[in-house]
């Protein structure tokens, strides 16, 4: 529980705090296109969160999997490595690619419906 929290509660603060703010902004720009500006909002809020987000779901994925036998190692090999630095780029271009329309799209229909 402690380390989805500490994977999460980060996430979901940028998430939030984004998306409020950036929902203000594309409603007025887009005050006949609220659907759009929500979709963008959620989109965006989601596109900032994945930075905190994927980082902390690479070190959750080796502890799991058992390529890394505690945190400092999971970290050591995640950050401080060429190839750790290579995998987590391409797990943040496949998490954007996913994530960024879902939560664009489920952030316009949980506020539009």
């Amino acid at each position: 529980i402690i380390s989805n929290l500490l994977k999460e509660a980060p996430n979901s603060a940028i998430y939030m705090t984004v998306v409020e703010g950036i929902q203000k902004v594309f409603l007025a720009a887009l005050p006949n296109a609220s659907l759009l500006a929500l979709a963008l909002a959620g989109g965006v809020g989601d596109l900032i969160g994945s930075v905190c987000r994927v980082p902390a779901e690479m070190l959750n994925k080796r502890l799991q999997t058992g390529m890394s036998p505690n945190i400092i190692h999971a970290a050591q090999k995640t950050f401080f490595t060429k190839e750790g630095r290579q995998l987590t780029k391409e797990t943040w271009g496949v998490v954007v690619m996913r994530d960024v329309p879902h939560g664009a799209v489920q952030y316009m229909i949980f506020l539009g419906a």
